[in-house]
């Protein structure tokens, strides 16, 4: 039990902020590596559209709603976990992150 114990003590949980094309990548790969009990990512979307694109969802050729790609797919398939929700303050001396809530009808 205590190899166990010093094991799980050298491993960092990762937690990444905003799912960019950076961000998303970032989570992919760690998460393919490390699982999704170690790596989170936080976006305020449900889904990633590449940014590049916005014109085209501006112009009307583009469906956000067909071309997004669900962050909880892509955690479920690329093995991180995610969360939904704003940042609103980060606390790096008690390690914690505060979420806005998530209001829905």
């Amino acid at each position: 039990m205590q190899a166990q114990d010093k094991q799980t003590s050298t491993v960092h949980r990762v937690v990444i902020l905003g799912g960019g094309a950076g961000g998303l990548e970032l989570a992919a790969k760690l998460g393919r590596q490390f699982g999704p009990e170690h790596v989170l990512l936080i976006d305020r979307n449900a889904e990633h559209i590449w940014k590049p694109s916005l014109h085209e969802v501006a112009a009307g050729t583009l469906d956000i709603h067909r071309e997004g790609l669900s962050y909880f797919l892509l955690a479920r398939d690329r093995r991180f976990s995610f969360m939904l929700g704003e940042v609103v303050h980060i606390d790096r001396n008690e390690r914690t992150i505060h979420l806005n809530p998530i209001l829905d009808a």
